[in-house]
């Protein structure tokens, strides 16, 4: 399903708005501006290789696809490097409703 989704977005350059927070090592750290009624998350993505991971209530990886054991690994690291960025961003992006 995700691949099929990721086709018809690059095949008919159908994309959301999606901010990217940072770039670093090569991967993306972004969100969907649909996805502001999910917990806080990230999405990642290098090349053909995309994923999840959620910020709260912990740091925990939802998918992550086509990516090496390595780069997996680095975005752990890179996510609890930059987790005020990420916070930050969030909030920014995702104001509080009241």
């Amino acid at each position: 399903m995700f691949v099929y989704i990721l086709t018809c977005f690059n095949k008919h350059q159908y994309f959301y708005n999606m901010p990217t927070v940072f770039t670093q090592r090569g991967i993306r750290f972004y969100f969907y501006s649909m996805e502001g009624n999910e917990p806080m998350h990230i999405h990642v993505m290098k090349g053909d290789a995309f994923g999840k991971v959620w910020i709260e209530p912990f740091i925990d990886i939802e998918y992550l696809y086509n990516f090496t054991t390595s780069e997996e690994h680095q975005i752990l690291l890179l996510v609890q490097d930059n987790l005020n960025l990420i916070k930050t961003t969030w909030h920014e992006h995702f104001p509080p409703t009241q």
